[in-house]
């Protein structure tokens, strides 16, 4: 099956996606490949994306035309955007609705990963996990000390969320999936929880076979034992001492091969 890992960011975000990038090819996925979105509003910062592209490209050719693009940001790309002053800046949190329409017809099995990660191991598993389900998302812990309790109940505000959004897993035999997907972004003003008003909908149409992600695949703690880190808000940056160390770790690996 054909299989591919996807993000998108900005030019603000191109510090974390460096890590991203290297630490994808670090960890050896055969037959995997990734792709990138590259958001950007004007021409300095395609300028930013090419210079970055040459910085990723120095000792050989990681990133080419086939696992990148450059998509040049309109407010009117979303039909129901009232938002203005803060709308690029969720277009591009939200931008895996767009591959994953963009990519269905291409690749059997689409893993979303937040361009603000490091992908510490192989996700083979979890890619085999997911050709038994049309959809695999993480449900939110109860708690940060309590990561492997799951929440499985009625929230009082609509926009509370139920999703840890960062890694979301798409089997696009269900093309009907993906399309619903898509149509209820589409049919949300844009807010910064627009991925967890869709997949709250999703999960209640009850039309879907949804997995969730087993715990081990990501951490906000840095986890030695998880395949994945991810950063969250202020709570958990890239700032962090053991966030820092992996990464320096990663860069002097990528350096010596």
């Amino acid at each position: 099956m054909k299989t591919i890992v996807v993000t998108a960011a900005s030019v603000t975000y191109l510090h974390y996606l460096e890590i991203w990038i290297k630490s994808f090819i670090l960890a050896k996925m055969e037959n995997v490949k990734f792709f990138v979105s590259f958001i950007i509003r004007n021409s300095d910062e395609e300028t930013k994306i090419h210079e970055f592209l040459s910085l990723i490209n120095h000792n050989s050719v990681v990133m080419s035309g086939d696992n990148y693009n450059i998509v040049i940001f309109d407010e009117k790309m979303h039909p129901t955007n009232t938002k203005k002053k803060t709308s690029f800046e969720i277009f591009c949190a939200h931008y895996k609705f767009h591959l994953f329409r963009n990519l269905k017809n291409i690749y059997n099995i689409i893993v979303w990963i937040d361009c603000d990660a490091i992908i510490r191991k192989s996700l083979v598993g979890l890619i085999d996990l997911s050709k038994t389900y049309d959809l695999l998302l993480k449900f939110r812990p109860q708690s940060n000390s309590d990561e492997g309790k799951l929440l499985h109940v009625s929230h009082k505000k609509t926009h509370t969320g139920k999703i840890l959004a960062g890694v979301i897993v798409v089997n696009t035999k269900n093309k009907m999936l993906v399309d619903d997907i898509y149509d209820k972004y589409c049919k949300l003003q844009w807010c910064w929880y627009n991925d967890q008003l869709v997949f709250n909908e999703i999960i209640k149409c009850n039309s879907y076979l949804i997995g969730d992600i087993p715990i081990e695949y990501f951490s906000c703690h840095c986890d030695p034992t998880h395949y994945i880190w991810l950063c969250k808000g202020h709570t958990f940056t890239h700032n962090r001492p053991i966030w820092k160390e992996e990464k320096e770790k990663i860069l002097s690996v990528y350096i010596q091969n």
